[in-house]
């Protein structure tokens, strides 16, 4: 405790301490007056070294640095005006108590605020800046109790007309303090703890002579020894009476304070009571709000099937009021209900939803959907019936299904007449197909006729010369039958191109190419175009007789409709065919080209067919695959070849056809499954 003497020089444990401290270790000190939360913030600036006294805690601790030795423990006591009856924390209700708002006695877990509010104490704080300011207010009226420390109280309570009352205020230890971080605050906090300690131990030291000095009870003398055993015989009665009258008032307080606790307890219990009152009633008047005004009818019946109400629209959608119906079985409403056969699952499960036809009181049918829930009111269990008129509903959705049938058959009739649209076309490209193939048959047949014309006119000047015998004529006969076997041939390939297909079979790639190319190869040599197959990176040669691979490859099979896909490679090379020659008549001077790439890669195998013609539009390759779309001169071309190879290659081979971006001229790419050796082909219908 450091405070100022009537000299105004400071005094007190704090003082006594440190200027023997500084005596010891030859410090000098200087002493700064302010208030409390002034000598605070001087320490959190540094303007001062030591502050004394201040209360430890650990919150406190985070932010300035204390000794380790405590010199006083000290706690908060409330100081009252001397006609103020305050003996306990219920007698603090609706006072007005002057406190230090950043006092740890105050503002604490444990301190004074906290504590007012956990005993639901409605009390008046009046702020003040010092213990000083505090101890005046309580003296001239201005506050009913004030909150001091217990040694500022037991230093200054003899000079004002103030009542020091029995309620403490959390206990702590009185240190100390230093500005946080600093090595000055380390050097003191040692010095002083070393001394505090060694003070402590010797019972003449300034601590002890100062602790009796501004905390002893001074005696006082004069008295004789004789007069002082009157005196205390005499006022031995009237202490015990002082004393038996302080116990029965602290019983009568304490009485007092638990019927002030129990009343306020039955005062809670009939708030609350209240309240839930209350709440019941909302609950309730909300509850037949709803009730009422539900646009659906609302049946409640007991669990033996009694109907305890109804709202208002069961009376004007199926015409019974309430009163008719009340106390009646739920049969009594609705006959064809089974309430014997239906009630324990309605009790039990709780929610159902069904729908039966019903009739109103007028005898009209209508159909419902009834939904049920079980609930528990008290002991008895209630069933909530919701009847819903959905006659309406169930029209609709008989217009709505006979509409789903309707839209059904003109889907069904569409995709029939889809089917016969795609027929035609497929039969359009065969007959547009077959015109190539017999313009390719003229071609093959030309040169054979051209041969067998000029051996019939070799007999007749082999007769005139006499050449005429038994080896010519035989001579005459292998040749003529060559070209015959040769033109039987090419009507042997014609035949078995434009055979339909019936069932998906295994064929050979390469094989099926040998025969398109075997028919169309005449007409590309005819206009100077010149044919390329590869295999990879391998040229394959074509012959008269076949295809001659490369010996280290061997071709790939697939999986479809073979003369379908003869149909498509004959489209694509007499498009390119047809692009090249148009090339030319643009002015174009190269030789013509078309590459026939075969490229196995995985599971798919690739065939890319290249042209060095006209190309493709930008603006139009997005439509050569649409069904009489054409890029040709009117007469020329239908426009259906392309969009039958997208169908042939896409719906009924599960391949893929599509244009490859190139600098000159097109190409096409064809992607289709390969079909591994020894795998077994699926069964078809």
């Amino acid at each position: 405790m450091i405070k100022l003497t009537d000299g105004n020089n400071p005094g007190g444990i704090g003082a006594d301490i440190i200027n023997y401290v500084a005596e010891k270790e030859n410090l000098q000190i200087n002493y700064i007056t302010s208030t409390w939360d002034g000598c605070l913030e001087m320490l959190d600036t540094g303007e001062a070294d030591l502050i004394f006294p201040i209360a430890f805690s650990h919150e406190r601790a985070a932010v300035y640095h204390f000794n380790d030795e405590t010199v006083l423990t000290n706690w908060g006591q409330i100081y009252s005006g001397e006609k103020e009856k305050i003996t306990s924390i219920p007698d603090l209700q609706g006072k007005k108590i002057a406190v230090i708002e950043s006092d740890i006695y105050f503002k604490s877990d444990q301190g004074l605020k906290n504590l007012v509010k956990s005993f639901n104490i409605d009390a008046t704080f009046v702020y003040a800046e010092s213990y000083r300011e505090i101890i005046e207010a309580v003296d001239s009226g201005r506050a009913d109790a004030g909150l001091l420390n217990r040694l500022f109280g037991q230093l200054n309570e003899n000079s004002y007309n103030v009542r020091r009352t029995p309620i403490l205020i959390h206990p702590i230890e009185i240190r100390f303090g230093m500005p946080k971080s600093k090595q000055k605050s380390l050097v003191l906090s040692v010095m002083i703890d070393k001394h505090i300690a060694a003070m402590k131990n010797s019972k003449d030291s300034v601590y002890h002579k100062s602790l009796d000095k501004w905390m002893g009870v001074k005696e006082k003398s004069g008295f004789p020894s004789t007069l002082r055993l009157i005196i205390i015989a005499l006022s031995t009665p009237l202490v015990l009476l002082f004393l038996i009258s302080l116990f029965l008032e602290k019983k009568v307080k304490r009485k007092t304070g638990e019927l002030s606790e129990i009343n306020s307890l039955l005062i809670k219990e009939i708030e609350d009571r209240k309240q839930a009152e209350e709440k019941l009633r909302n609950s309730e008047e909300k509850y037949s709000s709803l009730f009422q005004t539900s646009a659906d009818p609302i049946i409640i019946m007991d669990s033996a099937g009694v109907i305890q109400d109804a709202n208002n629209a069961v009376e004007r959608q199926i015409g019974y009021t309430c009163e008719e119906l009340k106390n009646r079985k739920i049969t009594y409403l609705f006959p064809e209900f089974e309430l014997d056969e239906n009630m324990p699952n309605l009790i039990k499960e709780g929610r159902q939803h069904l729908e039966k036809e019903l009739y109103r009181k007028n005898g009209d049918k209508f159909d419902a959907e009834i939904a049920t829930n079980s609930f528990t009111a008290g002991e008895r269990i209630f069933v909530q019936i919701v009847i819903r008129d959905i006659t309406v509903r169930k029209k609709t959705q008989q217009i709505l299904a006979q509409k789903k049938k309707d839209l059904e058959k003109r889907v069904q009739e569409e995709v029939e007449h889809n089917r016969i649209q795609e027929q035609m076309l497929m039969q359009q490209s065969k007959l547009a197909a077959m015109g190539q193939m017999i313009n390719a048959i003229a071609h093959q047949w030309r040169q054979p006729l051209t041969t067998i014309g000029l051996y019939v006119q070799d007999v007749e000047d082999a007769f005139e010369y006499g050449e005429l015998n038994m080896d010519y004529i035989a001579q005459f006969r292998d040749h003529c039958m060559e070209q015959i076997a040769y033109m039987s041939k090419t009507i042997d390939d014609f035949r078995n191109f434009f055979k339909p297909d019936k069932e998906k079979e295994i064929f050979d790639i390469c094989e099926v190419m040998r025969e398109v190319l075997s028919l169309i190869n005449p007409q590309l040599i005819n206009n100077n175009i010149e044919l390329k197959i590869f295999y990879g990176e391998h040229a394959v040669v074509l012959k008269p007789g076949g295809m001659e691979l490369p010996s280290q490859i061997k071709c790939v099979t697939s999986y479809g409709y073979p003369n379908e896909f003869k149909q498509v490679l004959l489209n694509l090379i007499s498009n390119a065919r047809d692009a090249i020659i148009e090339s030319r008549s643009a002015g174009s001077s190269e030789s013509g080209l078309i590459r026939l790439i075969v490229e196995p890669e995985g599971d798919l195998v690739k065939l890319t067919l290249e042209d060095n013609g006209c190309g493709i539009p930008d603006e139009i390759s997005d439509r050569i695959f649409e069904p009489y779309f054409s890029t040709k001169e009117e007469g020329q071309g239908v426009g259906i070849g392309l969009y039958m190879s997208k169908i042939i290659i896409e719906n009924n081979m599960e391949g893929r056809i599509y244009t490859n971006r190139c600098e000159k001229g097109a190409s096409f790419t064809i992607e289709l499954k390969q079909w591994k050796i020894g795998k077994v082909p699926p069964l078809t219908n």
